[in-house]
């Protein structure tokens, strides 16, 4: 890239984007945008069929993929899978963002909704605990005790709806120490 002695290090980098962007273009990692335009959303490899297209337009309508899409930009790369159990399908939809961050939203039967995000950075708590309060529907309880577990990307932390009829809990996924990821779930 630059060098030490390079008057304008971020010339260097102007001219290696192109180069890059294409690339990734090429590969279909990132859809084609042109100078000046606002990129238009990238095509989910595993589906351009009106479900797959259904099924994004509610990932996307989440306050999880709103909050992603304010802090990251818009996705840079998509994926659906289809799986079917019982006779029924469920699907679920991957985001990558330009940092490395990924979302996540799944359904499964009968009526199970899962939405996580691990940002590649760390998250405000308050903001993360403000979204999670809007995906949920309801208020969330801070107060009480999570239920802690380690996972492979962290420590989680599930503070569930104190009620029996809903089966709802949201995530806090801490990375050495610091919050990198939220998550909601619900089987009502």
């Amino acid at each position: 890239m630059g060098t030490k002695n390079s008057r304008n290090p971020g010339e260097t980098r102007r001219a290696i984007r192109p180069v890059v962007v294409g690339l990734l273009v090429a590969i279909g990692v990132v859809g084609a945008v042109a100078p000046g335009r606002a990129a238009e959303p990238v095509p989910c490899l595993g589906g351009s069929d009106a479900r797959s297209m259904a099924f994004r337009k509610e990932a996307q309508a989440t306050a999880i993929f709103a909050y992603a899409r304010s802090l990251l930009g818009t996705p840079t790369a998509c994926r659906i899978t289809w799986n079917s159990f019982d006779g029924a399908d469920f699907g679920a939809i991957a985001f990558r963002f330009k940092d490395g961050s990924r979302l996540t939203y799944e359904r499964q039967p009968p009526e199970v909704t899962i939405i996580g995000l691990m940002a590649a950075r760390p998250l405000e708590l308050e903001r993360a605990k403000r979204v999670l309060e809007k995906e949920s529907g309801q208020g969330v309880d801070w107060s009480q005790t999570p239920e802690v577990r380690r996972e492979p990307h962290g420590e989680v932390r599930t503070y569930w709806h104190p009620e029996e009829g809903p089966n709802l809990g949201v995530d806090l996924v801490y990375r050495a120490g610091r919050l990198r990821g939220i998550g909601y779930h619900a089987a009502p």
